[in-house]
């Protein structure tokens, strides 16, 4: 197939554009979402060098605070997403188990301020509720798919 790349330098060039932060982090955030085909990430899909070299120029295109910003936002939702890894080992364990390791994975979150939820940019997180956690049968088979 030929491709001239008109649309991932468009797409570039237009991340990263001062005003177009939010745009950046949106495709940063989709781009790594959809790279691969499987949970696992061990499937890549078809467009995904495409999606790293775009990946690559958004990333370079960040300077200073828009660099610092990112890098926050990045960290903390690692951290909020690593309480499931943190919890496999613990997938055959009784339910109140579960739940105790839940929260005290969530209790090492710290909330940093002005990060907002990738999957709605308008909401920015204010506080963690440390007690709600609850371990998920659907989230137990996800994890044991493959093992």
């Amino acid at each position: 197939m030929f491709s001239i790349g008109f649309v991932e330098r468009y797409i570039a060039q237009q991340a990263k554009l001062p005003e177009a932060q939010l745009l950046a982090h949106q495709l940063l955030w989709n781009m790594n979402a959809n790279s691969y085909l499987d949970i696992d990430s061990t499937k890549p899909d078809p467009l995904k060098p495409v999606l790293d070299r775009l990946t690559a120029a958004v990333l370079e295109g960040f300077e200073g605070p828009a660099r610092d910003y990112y890098k926050k936002e990045v960290e903390f939702f690692e951290k909020v997403t690593g309480v499931s890894g943190a919890l496999k080992p613990f997938i055959k364990s009784e339910k109140d188990v579960k739940k105790a390791k839940i929260a005290e994975e969530l209790g090492k979150i710290v909330v940093v301020p002005g990060v907002y939820l990738p999957s709605n940019p308008n909401s920015v997180v204010l506080d963690i509720d440390y007690t709600s956690g609850r371990p998920l049968q659907s989230h137990a088979k996800v994890i044991n798919t493959g093992e």
